[in-house]
């Protein structure tokens, strides 16, 4: 019985094959979609809001792209800072995983 040659069809990229043009590709770590991300873009001490308590009220300004997203808190500048902050990766989480830091789950009822 005569047997042809042995062809291997797998072929393992070195260094000095990879491509210039793209970057290194892993198939098992997937690469981070590029999203817009909040963040703060300005925290000042605002008007005390109808039916608010105290004096120390601040006014914080969230961006990501065209979205702003305005709101108001009551603390020192640097706490609403702190708190804004927080607040921006919160949306930050939910907008890469789809939910957030305490997400729900919902399970369907089943009827009998």
């Amino acid at each position: 019985m005569g047997e042809g040659p042995a062809t291997n069809l797998a072929t393992v990229a070195t260094a000095s094959q990879a491509s210039d043009d793209a970057p290194p590709r892993s198939d098992v770590i997937p690469g981070p979609t590029i999203r817009a991300r909040y963040e703060v873009i300005s925290v000042e001490q605002a008007p005390v809001p109808d039916g608010g308590n105290g004096t120390d009220w601040c006014r914080y300004v969230l961006s990501c792209g065209n979205s702003r997203i305005t709101g108001l808190h009551r603390g020192t500048l640097d706490e609403v800072t702190a708190f804004a902050a927080g607040c921006a990766e919160d949306f930050n989480l939910r907008s890469a995983t789809g939910r957030g830091k305490a997400s729900v789950a919902y399970s369907k009822k089943k009827s009998l």
